[in-house]
């Protein structure tokens, strides 16, 4: 055998060998992006567990037994849990799923508080008998109060000024709540403005001028009594001079002022809220 035809084939074996190795190689690196994608896709307890009995030491092996410990939490749905997990997650699809769950603890914990404000908003304690959030009494230091919408006393909701007032006045918190503060828009019919249609022809029409007031009622969160009430007063609604010409480019059925600021019923508040009476 010729020293050139032994050297082509052994170039030849060498080079099949090679590929043989590379498909092997790139068969493995498919088979674990494969395994993942596999996980991935049916995400449960069963299918992490698959993908770890094939790759104990695999590229998202972490992930894989964080997700085991996801669900493990998920049978055992207890906040204290989901804390403790938290903690010890390291992959970021895990933790932000977990901090996920976490949130819908507080979502529960704001519905049980916000119906638990229903009697305190109707005054109809159960039997008279006191509610289980904090005592009030006239002193120094803030009183912790929410603000609700005094037109939805069934199913209270936070008024839309909940969150404008101060922070360390607000809480969420049932058994620290002392004061509940309820904020009812009151429409005052104050006049009407009389329209014949264009160039003064036709049935007249009367539009009615609507002050928007805001009644605010403080009650104890305890025992639902008054602490105190005041009716604030909304700017007049507008009357337009040329009232005609208004209504050409402005169609309305009503001319409405603007509510009382924010501001005025915080600063009337404040005194109650900090015990500074």
């Amino acid at each position: 055998m010729s020293p050139v035809l032994s050297a082509s084939r052994l170039h030849r074996s060498c080079m099949a060998g090679l590929f043989v190795v590379s498909v092997l190689l790139l068969a493995g690196c498919s088979s674990e992006a494969s395994d993942w994608r596999d996980a991935t896709m049916f995400h449960s307890k069963a299918s992490y567990q698959r993908y770890l009995e094939r790759r104990p030491e695999g590229e998202h092996a972490e992930e894989a037994r964080e997700w085991l410990l996801y669900f493990a939490a998920r049978e055992d749905d207890r906040e204290e849990n989901w804390k403790q997990l938290f903690a010890k997650l390291r992959t970021e699809p895990v933790r932000k799923a977990a901090q996920h769950h976490l949130g819908t603890f507080d979502g529960k914990r704001v519905e049980e508080f916000l119906l638990g404000l229903a009697p305190i908003v109707q005054g109809n304690l159960m039997l008279g008998q006191p509610t289980s959030a904090a005592p009030y009494e006239k002193k120094p230091g803030i009183h912790p109060m929410v603000a609700v919408d005094g037109h939805a006393p069934i199913k209270p909701a936070f008024h839309p000024w909940n969150s404008r007032f101060p922070a360390e006045w607000r809480t969420t918190t049932f058994g620290k709540l002392e004061l509940v503060v309820i904020l009812t828009e009151v429409d005052q019919k104050v006049g009407e403005l009389e329209y014949e249609g264009e160039k003064g022809s036709g049935p007249v029409r009367k539009i009615p001028q609507i002050r928007r007031d805001m009644k605010v009622e403080v009650r104890e969160a305890r025992t639902a009594k008054t602490v105190a009430s005041k009716t604030f007063q909304g700017t007049p609604p507008p009357a337009p001079e040329e009232l005609r010409i208004y209504l050409k480019s402005h169609p309305v059925t009503e001319f409405r002022g603007e509510l009382p600021s924010q501001e005025a019923v915080q600063a009337w508040l404040q005194p109650i809220i900090e015990g500074k009476q």
